[in-house]
């Protein structure tokens, strides 16, 4: 089973979840004789430093966006149609759901989110996921071989191997559908939730955006990332990207 993986990265490094999630690969990968693809775009150095992660092949496609989405998804399944990739994994992020969700109705496959454990049984390829807004799980099989996953952070380790491979850079070619007026970078001193050891979050309760300061704070000396509920988020007292 060939097997994609969609890299993010800062401009300078690779996120911890997208190296999760190709360590993860990469045991399956060995376990069902296939290979691993690397998908990464934008511009980064020092990014044969994937193949010690458990990549096989990087596909590097140059460009001034971190994220395009009609454009990746387009790519993405152009390359997993010529080299045979069956499921394609993604780390839960904004931009991994979102690109999720492009990929599967572009490819018309089986869509898994939120995966916290995998396994297969007799072939079929088996999903853990949460249900009912956490309070419980279900296992799902998937009913066709074509396959996109979205995988939680701290699902799979990252690994470290000696490992050399093949990269090949490739011309993007813009859509004409999606334009990307501007990107705002996040506050350096902040840590991505889904990179964080240590969450401190506040919801409802926290009255107001004014509620969050002493989060913020206290989430400083802790080292530590500022979450948010659903509720914070939509009534706009903090970014979405902390929910």
């Amino acid at each position: 089973m060939n097997i994609g993986v969609f890299i993010e990265h800062d401009g300078k490094e690779f996120k911890k979840i997208s190296l999760e999630v190709l360590g993860g690969a990469s045991k399956i990968a060995l376990d069902k004789n296939g290979k691993v693809f690397a998908f990464v775009f934008g511009n980064i150095d020092k990014i044969d430093k994937l193949f010690s992660k458990g990549t096989d092949k990087i596909f590097y496609f140059k460009s001034e966006n971190l994220y395009k989405p009609e454009t990746f998804s387009n790519l993405i399944k152009e390359v997993s149609q010529k080299e045979n990739i069956k499921l394609l994994m993604l780390g839960s992020t904004i931009n991994g759901r979102d690109l999720a969700a492009r990929l599967c109705a572009k490819m018309g496959s089986s869509f898994g989110q939120e995966v916290v454990d995998l396994k297969f049984e007799d072939g079929d390829l088996l999903i853990k996921r949460p249900v009912f807004a956490g309070k419980a799980y279900v296992w799902e099989k998937f009913l066709i071989d074509k396959i996109v996953l979205v995988i939680r952070p701290n699902v799979f380790g990252i690994v470290e191997r000696e490992g050399k491979g093949e990269i090949l850079e490739k011309e993007i070619v813009e859509s004409e559908r999606v334009k990307i007026l501007e990107l705002k970078p996040k506050k350096e001193e902040e840590i991505d939730v889904t990179e964080a050891d240590i969450i401190v979050s506040g919801g409802r309760g926290v009255g107001g955006p004014d509620g969050f300061i002493p989060l913020r704070k206290l989430a400083k000396l802790l080292n530590a990332a500022v979450g948010a509920s659903r509720a914070a988020v939509d009534s706009g007292w903090i970014e979405h990207s902390h929910q």
